[in-house]
């Protein structure tokens, strides 16, 4: 390419060209750029440069990086495995003392005492369950009391009576059937002392939501005793109290009451029996 054809080529660059935009309508002129292929260049170029600046920070400061393969942080994902994996272990500890703890109440609900729930007391991620076991605990006496026609009660020369009294303190309401209510229901001063009525385990202490904090106790002969709506539990799961045992605190807890008093329920080999024939209050 000789001197003059190298001159009139460059030229074309440096010519100015003016991009107009007209109204349709009118045909009224509404924007002009006037404009060089260099120009014009320059400002692709810039318009690229910016465009893989920010591209750039994008995938460096954002989550993005996580979805393209070779700009992930492999530290990171290994930490997010590691916690996973440790959540999973936890669960699968969860499920496997909730078993042991459903096994255990089949025993007992079989009549089968020689073996009594043995599990950790604290710690023990069983507690989550706290309203669901209660339920489970207390529809499984009442289907099989429901099943008996008549609520029989048991011979109560097997019972070490009379049974301690719970609480010091009246009977607000009685046990009757009619009503579908198992229980005695005794009001006493708050943070009154509640009482083991006999010796037994502990098998069940923890919050409820509709009858605030609940203790249960397993006593010998297939009786089990449950006290509700406490202020305050003195025991854990798997302790074993002597009769006349201090084991909580008179309250007012749950959804289900009205005051300060003590929910006593007493069951004996599955069937809800009234406490008055066994306590003299």
């Amino acid at each position: 390419m000789d001197e003059k054809n190298k001159k009139r080529f460059f030229s074309r660059f440096l010519k100015r060209y003016i991009i107009v935009v007209y109204n349709q309508g009118n045909f009224k002129e509404r924007i002009s750029i006037s404009l060089t292929p260099i120009n014009l260049i320059l400002l692709l170029s810039s318009l690229v440069v910016v465009s893989f600046i920010c591209g750039a920070l994008l995938i460096a400061f954002t989550p993005i990086k996580e979805a393209i393969p070779g700009f992930g942080n492999s530290y990171m994902s290994a930490s997010k495995v590691i916690h996973l994996q440790n959540r999973v272990d936890s669960f699968e500890k969860v499920v496997g003392d909730y078993n042991v703890y459903m096994d255990s109440l089949r025993k007992i609900l079989r009549g089968d005492t020689s073996n009594a729930i043995k599990m950790r007391s604290e710690g023990s991620a069983i507690f989550h369950f706290a309203d669901m076991r209660e339920e489970i605990v207390t529809r499984t006496y009442h289907e099989n009391a429901i099943r008996k026609s008549g609520f029989q009660n048991k011979s109560a020369g097997k019972l070490n009576l009379p049974l301690f009294p719970p609480v010091h303190g009246y009977i607000s309401q009685h046990f009757d059937l009619s009503q579908e209510h198992y229980a005695l229901d005794i009001i006493s001063a708050e943070n009154a002392p509640v009482m083991a009525v006999d010796d037994g385990t502990i098998i069940f202490a923890e919050w409820s939501a509709l009858t605030g904090n609940v203790i249960m106790i397993q006593h010998e002969n297939n009786l089990v005793s449950i006290y509700k709506h406490n202020s305050v539990l003195l025991k854990k799961v798997g302790t074993f109290v002597s009769r006349g045992d201090v084991i909580a605190l008179v309250g007012n807890s749950g959804a289900l009451t009205t005051g300060p008093h003590l929910h006593f329920e007493l069951w004996d080999s599955g069937n809800a029996v009234n406490p008055e024939h066994y306590i003299m209050f």
